[in-house]
């Protein structure tokens, strides 16, 4: 299970890679997936570590030389907790990595989360409303030249980058969030409320939404991913999510 959860968050990685980046040329964005490591590589965001990562799946993966062999562009090692002791923590701090943060992913199944009957209907917005959830992307601050909407147009608002909006009495857009699907599982991810509508319910809305549109597209697994101990962690285990693991980010200084 926590390999299906670390692919699906990669390739959710990787689509935002290609739907934020500025490059003209996006297929350089890659996923990479060796007996030690899940990785993305993403030339177009040099330094990102979010974006230019290596994931270790097994203990062999954290020696010296394995470490030592992945490229400088690789700026962040992620770590699961039954792989990390102090000999693994010595090799990643003699080869430049420092512990960063914590990421904390849990999983539901989409149809026992979704089993509750949500409190409003908030279905995915249709591909001919990508313009307008660009609009609401630009409160958060992403900017949207008439060319850059032309060529990202195609991810939003699609069967594979699905958009959901909650709205007031008022029918006024409030918050918003995002389902990714990759195969037969779901990522949730971008949630965003806006200030003034914050602490209303929207976001735990919009968790039951995806959950019911995931169960009722006959998804699996629906995986997501939070800070440790934060509001948006006790949303989501409210509405049925439960901790599958917490990783350590080491970050290349």
């Amino acid at each position: 299970m926590v390999d299906r959860l670390v692919e699906a968050e990669l390739d959710s990685a990787r689509f935002n890679a290609r739907r934020t980046t500025t490059a003209r040329d996006e297929t350089v964005i890659r996923r990479i997936t060796d007996d030690d490591f899940h990785r993305i590589a993403d030339p177009t965001h040099p330094g990102s570590a979010y974006y230019n990562r290596a994931v270790c799946r097994r203990r062999e993966a954290l020696t010296e030389a394995r470490l030592g062999s992945l490229p400088d562009t690789v700026m962040a090692v992620e770590v699961p907790p039954e792989l990390l002791d102090p000999g693994t923590a010595a090799v990643l701090l003699k080869l430049g990595f420092q512990p960063s943060e914590s990421r904390c992913y849990l999983t539901a199944s989409a149809h026992v989360a979704a089993s509750a009957k949500p409190a409003a209907t908030i279905d995915p917005w249709p591909h001919e409303r990508a313009d307008d959830f660009m609009d609401l992307l630009a409160i958060e601050g992403v900017e949207f030249t008439p060319e850059t909407r032309e060529r990202k147009r195609p991810f939003y608002c699609t069967d594979e980058f699905m958009t959901f909006v909650s709205t007031n009495a008022d029918g006024v857009a409030c918050a918003w969030a995002t389902m990714y699907r990759t195969g037969s599982t779901a990522f949730l991810a971008n949630a965003f409320t806006r200030p003034e509508f914050r602490r209303q319910g929207h976001q735990t809305a919009l968790l039951h939404a995806r959950l019911h549109h995931a169960a009722a597209l006959g998804l699996g697994d629906v995986f997501t991913d939070v800070e440790h101990g934060s509001q948006s962690h006790m949303n989501t285990e409210r509405v049925g999510f439960r901790t599958a693991t917490i990783t350590t980010i080491w970050a290349r200084t």
